[in-house]
């Protein structure tokens, strides 16, 4: 399975979009369909276009959008810098949490073991 990241913005749903034409060239060659899933993040509910966006990609990608979105969060921006991943830099920070969520949702739709 394909996890392709759609950050919040226009730029980042164009880029998804050729994510997907590549992955439908591919399928013909691997002989069978590339299960994808999109993965809405830099989700920052106070803006307006961030649920545009998303309206957007459900619109484009259907199903394949996941119900999780991961809010932007600095704890997300800055664990890299100390060299840790958002658990072990700050386990109780929203970005931990929606990443939390996700596993639970990658699981519980049996796309991740």
């Amino acid at each position: 399975m394909v996890l392709i990241p759609v950050a919040s913005d226009f730029l980042s749903l164009q880029g998804a979009k050729k994510v997907e034409q590549t992955l439908k060239a591919l399928e013909p060659v691997v002989k069978k369909r590339i299960e994808r899933r999109y993965l809405m993040t830099r989700y920052d509910r106070r803006r307006k276009f961030t649920f545009e966006v998303h309206e957007q990609a459900q619109g484009l990608f259907g199903d394949e959008v996941l119900d999780t979105v991961i809010s932007e969060n600095v704890a997300i921006a800055k664990s890299p810098q100390y060299k840790k991943d958002v658990f072990q830099y700050s386990a109780n920070s929203t970005g931990a949490q929606d990443y939390a969520v996700l596993l639970d949702e990658l699981r519980s739709k049996k796309l991740l073991s």
